[in-house]
């Protein structure tokens, strides 16, 4: 997973704070469908028909993931601001 740092420095009072904060960034469709082929240990040159739209589930957003190897059917729910794999199905 990527995360941006954020630091600030600020003077109050002639007194210096600073502060970190770190900010997950979400990750895009081309790293769900890398997600999703490294955990069924295929390479992109290997699927047929990738497919990776926008979804959400029980209000948490996630890219849906599907490919195919020859019939074989493989769906992949891939958190968006963490990239793991929430749920995985092969249909034969």
């Amino acid at each position: 997973m990527m995360k941006k740092l954020f630091a600030s420095i600020f003077t109050f009072a002639g007194t210096a704070y600073a502060f970190a904060a770190e900010e997950a960034v979400v990750i895009t469709e081309d790293d769900a469908l890398q997600i999703a082929l490294d955990t069924a240990n295929f390479k992109a040159t290997s699927i047929q028909y990738p497919k990776v739209w926008d979804d959400t589930n029980d209000g948490t957003a996630i890219y849906k993931v599907v490919f195919y190897v020859g019939p074989v059917e493989f769906a992949y729910q891939i958190d968006k601001a963490s990239g793991e794999v929430l749920a995985s199905e092969i249909n034969d």
